[in-house]
C-alpha cells in the first residue's frame, strides 16, 4: 500500500489528483486543504475514474495533522506564498520517503536557505516539478543536441509568465548545458501585470542567462494585451544541429536540421493531469525520477529571484509576505 498526501487542492494540485488516481498501486491519497470548496472540485473532476479504480481511495483533510506520519510521498502544490511553512512542517512532523514540491518554490529570499539546511539533515529525497526535461517529448528534443557543445536557445511569446515559467526553461537549458555554471548576462523589464492568480503579479520584458562554456538562453515575453499567450517559439542551435519549435499547452511541432538532414517532429505532450502518476511510478521502480533535485532548483531561483523582488521595489510594491510571484 502506498500513501500518498497531495497537499493543496487548487488548480495544479487537481491536475496533480488527476493523473494519481491512475497509478496501478494500491494507494491511499490524502488531500490537504483548508478549503472544502477546492477538495469538492477536485473530487468531482475525479468521481468517474474514481468508481474505475478500485486500487485507489482518497481521504480530505483539513490540515497537515490529520495525514499519517512516515508517508510514501507527499506533493506540495498550494500558492508559493504559504508553501515554505508548509514544507517545513511536513519536513519536521510527518518525514515522508519522497517528496515533489511546486514552482515557485518560495515567496521570501531566507527561505531558500532554511530549506536547503532542512533538506541537509532529513532523509526525504526531494525534486521541483520544473518538469520540462523528464517530459518524453521533450527529452526526445534534447537527444538530436550534443551536451558538450555551445548552444544557444531562444524562447519568445506574448504574456506566458515571465516570472513564473521562466524556471521551467531554465532548467531545459541547464541540462543542456550538462549542468554548468550560469549566471545572468543581461535583464530588462516593462510594466507589471496582475497574473491570472489572484494576490500576484507577472512582469513582461527580456532575461538572457549565460553558461560558463558560453552557452546562452534569451527569454522574451511580449505584452501582447491578453494575460497567456497561447503559443511560444522555442529556438534551439548548436555547431551541429538546429531546431525551430512552437510550444503549446499540449503540443511540441519542432522542424529540425542535424548534420544538413532535416527532420520534422510533432509532440504530443503530457499535460500533469497524465503525468505525475508516471513519475511516482518512476521513483517506486527506480528510487528516482528525472525532474531535478531540490539544491539544483533552488540554484536556478536564486538566479531569477534579486532581479524579480528588485524591479518589485522600484515600482513600489508591497514584499512585506515575500514576492508576489506563484
Amino acid at each position: 500500500m502506498i500513501n500518498i498526501a497531495l497537499i493543496g487542492c487548487g488548480k495544479i494540485g487537481s491536475r496533480h489528483l488527476q493523473s494519481l488516481i491512475k497509478l496501478n498501486y494500491k494507494t491511499n491519497i490524502y488531500l490537504v486543504d483548508p478549503k472544502s470548496e477546492s477538495i469538492n472540485v477536485s473530487l468531482n473532476l475525479i468521481e468517474n475514474e474514481l468508481e474505475q479504480n478500485s486500487k485507489i481511495s482518497v481521504k480530505s483533510c483539513s490540515k497537515l495533522d490529520e495525514i499519517p506520519s512516515g508517508i510514501d510521498f507527499a506533493i506540495i502544490a498550494s500558492d508559493s506564498k504559504p508553501r515554505f511553512e508548509i514544507f517545513k512542517s511536513l519536513m519536521k512532523t510527518k518525514a515522508p520517503k519522497y517528496l515533489i514540491l511546486e514552482k515557485l518554490l518560495f515567496s521570501k529570499e531566507e527561505e531558500f536557505s532554511e530549506a536547503l539546511e532542512l533538506y541537509k539533515k532529513e532523509d526525504v529525497k526531494i525534486w521541483v516539478n520544473q518538469w520540462m526535461s523528464a517530459e518524453p517529448s521533450f527529452r526526445d528534443l534534447c537527444s538530436f543536441f550534443n551536451q558538450d557543445e555551445r548552444i544557444e536557445i531562444s524562447i519568445s511569446g506574448d504574456n506566458w509568465g515571465l516570472c513564473c515559467n521562466s524556471v521551467h526553461y531554465l532548467e531545459l537549458f541547464d541540462f543542456l548545458c550538462n549542468k554548468r555554471d550560469l549566471k545572468i548576462q543581461k535583464y530588462d523589464f516593462e510594466k507589471v501585470i496582475f497574473s491570472k492568480r489572484k494576490g500576484y503579479l507577472e512582469l513582461n520584458g527580456k532575461i538572457i542567462v549565460s553558461s560558463s562554456n558560453g552557452s546562452k538562453l534569451s527569454l522574451t515575453s511580449n505584452d501582447a494585451g491578453k494575460l497567456e499567450g497561447e503559443e511560444i517559439l522555442i529556438l534551439i542551435t548548436t555547431p551541429n544541429a538546429k531546431a525551430k519549435c512552437v510550444f503549446k499547452m499540449d503540443s511540441l511541432d519542432c522542424k529540425l536540421e542535424v548534420n544538413d538532414k532535416k527532420i520534422n517532429r510533432k509532440y504530443d505532450l503530457f499535460l500533469q493531469s497524465n503525468f505525475t502518476h508516471r513519475i511516482i511510478e518512476e521513483i517506486l521502480e527506480t528510487d528516482s525520477c528525472k525532474l531535478p533535485y531540490l539544491d539544483r532548483a533552488i540554484y536556478h531561483h536564486e538566479l531569477f529571484y534579486p532581479l524579480f523582488s528588485n524591479f518589485f521595489m522600484e515600482k513600489d510594491i508591497d514584499l512585506s509576505e515575500g514576492i508576489p510571484i506563484t
